[in-house]
Order: C-alpha cells, then sequence, then structure tokens
C-alpha cells in the first residue's frame, strides 16, 4: 500500500464519524420534500429561535467578531508558515497540514448545513407558496414597470425632504418588526420570533466585497451595513430577515421581504422595496429587450422611464450611485464573481442574476392574487 491510500485509510479511519455525517448531509439534501417538512418546517424554525436568543443578547455583531478573528488567525497561520519555511528554513509536513484543512473545512460545510444552509435544498417558494414558474413576458415587465414607477412617486411624495431621507436604526428595526407582524397574520410561518438584526462592523470589507446586508449562518445574526444611504436599509433588512426564517436562496429572500413590505403601509419602507425592485427591473428590461435585438424600443422604454418618474426619485436614485461609485474598489467584481460561484454552488444557476429572479416571483405571486 502505497502512502497516499495509507493516509487515506487512516484519515477515513481516525474522522469516520465525520465523514459519515458529511454523508448524511448529502444524502439528506437530495430530498427537497423530506428538507422541508424535517428541516424548513420542523428542526430549523426552532433552532433559529434559540440561536437568536443566545447571539441576540450581545449589543454587537457576533458574527462579525467571529469572522474578523477567523481573518486574523488564518494570516497568522500563514505567516508563521512562512516563517518556518523560508527564515528558519524548516520542512513543514505538508501532508498534515492539507489534512487539518480538509478536517476544518468537512466540519465547516456539516455546521453550516445544519444550522441553516439546507434551506437552499428546500423546494422554491412557487412550489411552498402555490405561485406557479417565476417566468414573465417583456408586456408583463413593462406593466410592472410602470407599476413601480407609481410606487415610487407615490411613497416618495409621502416622505417629507428634498435630500435622501434619514432613519434611525431603532426605527428600521421598528419598521422591519412592524411589517413581519403584518404579514405574519396571512402567513403565520413567517413569524419573527427573537430578533437579532445589527449593524455590521466590517463596513470597510463590504466596500471592498459589495454587499449592502448579509446573514451569518453560524450565529444567526442579520446584518446590515448602516453606513450606506438610510433609504436602502429598511428593505435589506427585510431581505436579511427572510434569510433568518429560513429563505436561503436570494430572489426568495427578497421576495419575502418585498411581501414584508407591502403589508404595512410605512411610506418609507415601501420606497426602500420600490427602489431596489426598480432596479432590477431596469436590467431585466436591458437584458430582454437586447434579447429581441430592439434597441429602439429600450431606448424608448427608458426615455420615458425617465420623463415618468418624479424629480425627487430621480435626485435620490442619483445621490445613491454616486455613493455606491465612490466606495467601489477595482477588486469589487472580483469579489463579486467569488460570491456568484457561491451562490451556483448552492443551486442558484445564475449567479447574480438570481438576485433579478425576485422580479419572476412577484409577479407569480400578482398572477396568483389575479392581478394580470
Amino acid at each position: 500500500m502505497n502512502s497516499l491510500k495509507k493516509g487515506a485509510v487512516q484519515f477515513s479511519r481516525k474522522y469516520r464519524y465525520l465523514l459519515v455525517a458529511v454523508l448524511l448531509v448529502v444524502v439528506f439534501s437530495l430530498f427537497p420534500s423530506a428538507v422541508e417538512r424535517y428541516y424548513s418546517r420542523g428542526f430549523y424554525p426552532f433552532f433559529s429561535v434559540i440561536l437568536r436568543m443566545i447571539t441576540g443578547w450581545f449589543p454587537v455583531s457576533l458574527g462579525d467578531l467571529i469572522y474578523s478573528g477567523g481573518i486574523i488567525y488564518l494570516i497568522f497561520s500563514i505567516a508563521r508558515w512562512l516563517y518556518q519555511r523560508l527564515v528558519r528554513k524548516r520542512k513543514s509536513d505538508t501532508e498534515l497540514l492539507l489534512q487539518k484543512m480538509v478536517v476544518a473545512g468537512l466540519w465547516l460545510y456539516v455546521i453550516f448545513k445544519v444550522f441553516w444552509g439546507l434551506n437552499y435544498d428546500r423546494p422554491s417558494v412557487g412550489e411552498t407558496r402555490q405561485l406557479g414558474k417565476p417566468a414573465y413576458t417583456l408586456e408583463e415587465l413593462i406593466r410592472f414597470n410602470d407599476l413601480l414607477i407609481i410606487a415610487l412617486n407615490s411613497s416618495r411624495s409621502a416622505i417629507p425632504g428634498d435630500t435622501l431621507p434619514m432613519i434611525a436604526f431603532p426605527d428600521i428595526l421598528q419598521l422591519t418588526g412592524k411589517a413581519y407582524a403584518a404579514l405574519a397574520r396571512t402567513s403565520p410561518e413567517l413569524q419573527w420570533r427573537e430578533p437579532a438584526l445589527k449593524r455590521s462592523l466590517l463596513a470597510e470589507l463590504g466596500d471592498w466585497v459589495g454587499y449592502t446586508g448579509y446573514y451569518n449562518p453560524f450565529t444567526g445574526e442579520a446584518q446590515v451595513r448602516a453606513e450606506i444611504p438610510d433609504i436602502l436599509l429598511p428593505y435589506i433588512a427585510c431581505h436579511e430577515v427572510a434569510h433568518q426564517l429560513g429563505y436561503a436562496r436570494e430572489s426568495e429572500a427578497s421576495y419575502i421581504g418585498w411581501l414584508a413590505a407591502q403589508a404595512q403601509e410605512d411610506a418609507r419602507l415601501r420606497y426602500s422595496a420600490a427602489l431596489d425592485l426598480y432596479d432590477q427591473v431596469q436590467q431585466e428590461l436591458w437584458r430582454m429587450y437586447a434579447l429581441q435585438g430592439d434597441s429602439a424600443g429600450l431606448r424608448r422604454q427608458m426615455q420615458e422611464n425617465a420623463r415618468r418618474l418624479d424629480t425627487a426619485v430621480k435626485r435620490d436614485r442619483k445621490a445613491i450611485r454616486q455613493f455606491f461609485r465612490k466606495r467601489t474598489h477595482a477588486v469589487t467584481p472580483a469579489f463579486n464573481e467569488l460570491y456568484a460561484q457561491y451562490l451556483r454552488m448552492n443551486g442558484q444557476k445564475e449567479g447574480m442574476r438570481s438576485y433579478r429572479e425576485v422580479v419572476g416571483w412577484i409577479l407569480a405571486e400578482e398572477r396568483s392574487r389575479g392581478n394580470k
């Protein structure tokens, strides 16, 4: 038996329980109906509430502190390895190092899947909420675009001031809580118990990576970047809370967040949601007109949108674009591609475009309500 085979046998014997756990998780994830029944609607709601009860006590983001500690430890380990190799000229045990990396990766995989990640393997909201398929025509998209313009103008007119609206973080927490409380009256499974919504401590990292909020599956905390324009935060918060409630796919979390935003009448939350969705729709209009080769139609559509949007809305959107343009780094697209690969690994084949699939779910919801 050569050393490679011998090492593999020794590894499998030493970590047999870990390998069994990985196998069980992989096999279980192949059965979406079982995941939905026993995990997403069984174990996870109970477990996630307990997790938020523990981490919610911390006034700051415990997840960010853990991630920061992990990054520091990784940098220290690499520096120590390089020092041993290059300065002290010692031979490192490469096989042992690789074994530690594999074991750590497998443990992270199991913990990730058990704590939250199995929600990627549940059936889509199209099945669980009986929405049908998220497909739509250009005509449907144009009608939704027109409705969003009306919603943007109407909600913005209800918000005083000529500059970007300011919202204190406690008010964002309150807005999010009220939205999900209203939504839970018709969808009890979407009740938000033991809230854990916090400011991210890694604002500078957000500038490089390009995120506006994220869910930490290991601590159950929803994070938002509180330094970005305030008006964006209510809908971002609703999106991240949807992750907390077990909707792992990005488009589905945005769809649940949209349901929450529509469940109450606060103009700030509705404006926040409409701003995000309007951008998604514009990108989809570009894509669908391009598929038809109709550049003249796209140009007419963009001109009509600009004519119909209220001046305050256009001013707000310009200020938001300028904010992010100043804080975007050259490496941000590379980080976005890494995240796109992560999405593809978890069943979202469209990568970053998966976010825009929310448009299809909302239109499917409208069709299910009889709004054509």
